[in-house]
């Protein structure tokens, strides 16, 4: 099975996450060896205006959580596709990648729909 790295959730991009939520203040995210369900939690993030959960949408196995975000939130906002990612999944049912939008996919639907 593959290595993934999953980043953002809650449905949103993270241009639409910068704009609407900001900075983030606490950050409590998976430990390697967590089971991720396909649309269960995976991390919790919280600003100054709400908390929100990060969902997977994949179903597996945490291989590696990303400590630097606990200890310095600013980097899911700072650099979301770098250092501000959230856990490294190994996945065990890959037939549900194919339910997923590819990138381009992705960026043509939060164009179409603004939060």
């Amino acid at each position: 099975m593959g290595i993934d790295r999953w980043r953002c959730g809650n449905g949103r991009n993270y241009e639409t996450c910068n704009r609407t939520i900001r900075r983030y203040c606490i950050c409590r995210g998976s430990d390697a060896g967590k089971a991720l369900t396909n649309g269960g939690e995976a991390a919790v993030v919280e600003s100054v205006k709400a908390a929100s959960d990060v969902y997977t949408p994949v179903t597996g196995e945490v291989v590696e959580g990303n400590a630097a975000i606990v200890a310095e939130p600013a980097l899911i906002n700072q650099d979301p596709e770098g250092k501000g990612w959230f856990f490294k999944i190994k996945i065990t049912s890959p037939d549900e990648l194919a339910a997923l939008m590819s990138k381009a996919d992705y960026d043509k639907f939060v164009e179409e729909n603004p939060s």
